[in-house]
């Protein structure tokens, strides 16, 4: 019985070709890995995505790193394009195949509201909290996970304490989230309001920062949440990232 497996570059093409364009991942790696297997996928061949590999001509990249794995099915999507300046498409990779007995299919687009579904189109709904529309997309919520990392426990000192979020390597700080505060419920400690964004009431920073508060922690609960891994499903959009007079008036806000 045959195998399916998945090919993929790590790090992102566009990480490398692009590094000073921001670039927010929907998956990180282990969630990526997680969808695949629930999709019968038995190995992901990761291929170390460089500027020497990008150079290579469409015929180099497919005998040097398709041809070794041996397929004996080739599955790509519509308007797939590889090689230098993705200058070779489709046509070109059935000619590869045919040359070396692989059956080539090329997976029809799936469409949706008149639409492409693409995840230009998934990160285009995020970043604008369109957070129905982007399940609708997905066939999914959209979810992170987030190690809980120290604060500077501010939360505390006004009685809403908060997790911060430290995000996987890969998504390099970043979410395809719109900055501002979200609602949602998870599974392990209930509903959850979230502030993504630079804390200007009272920090400031430059940096984006996930601070997630939990609603139905009771006052003294000695839950201690620090180097847990959590998935957050952020469900509904409430504002923007705000700026207020002080600290009183952002704890009233909150109240």
């Amino acid at each position: 019985m045959s195998e399916l497996h998945v090919v993929s570059f790590q790090p992102h093409p566009r990480q490398v070709l692009r590094p000073n364009e921001p670039f927010e991942r929907i998956l990180d790696n282990h969630q990526r890995w997680q969808e695949l297997k629930a999709l019968g996928v038995h190995e992901l061949h990761e291929i170390s995505f460089n500027k020497e590999l990008s150079e290579l001509t469409g015929q180099q990249f497919f005998e040097q790193e398709i041809w070794p794995l041996k397929p004996q099915r080739l599955v790509v999507g519509e308007g797939f394009a590889f090689g230098a300046q993705r200058r070779s498409g489709t046509q070109d990779l059935a000619r590869f195949c045919q040359e070396k007995d692989i059956e080539f299919i090329v997976f029809p687009g799936f469409y949706m509201k008149g639409g492409l579904v693409s995840s230009s189109r998934v990160r285009q709904a995020l970043a604008e909290a369109k957070l129905e529309e982007a399940k609708a997309l997905l066939g999914r919520s959209f979810s992170f996970v987030g190690e809980v990392v120290p604060g500077r426990q501010l939360g505390r000192t006004i009685g809403f304490p908060t997790a911060n979020l430290a995000l996987p390597p890969e998504r390099l700080g970043v979410l395809p989230l719109k900055r501002g505060v979200y609602a949602g419920v998870n599974a392990q400690y209930g509903r959850f309001v979230m502030n993504i964004g630079t804390n200007p009431t009272v920090t400031d920073s430059k940096s984006t920062k996930v601070e997630v508060h939990f609603l139905d922690f009771v006052s003294g609960q000695a839950v201690n949440l620090l180097g847990q891994q959590l998935e957050i499903k952020p469900q509904f959009y409430l504002r923007e990232e705000k700026r207020f007079a002080d600290v009183a008036e952002l704890r009233a806000q909150l109240v």
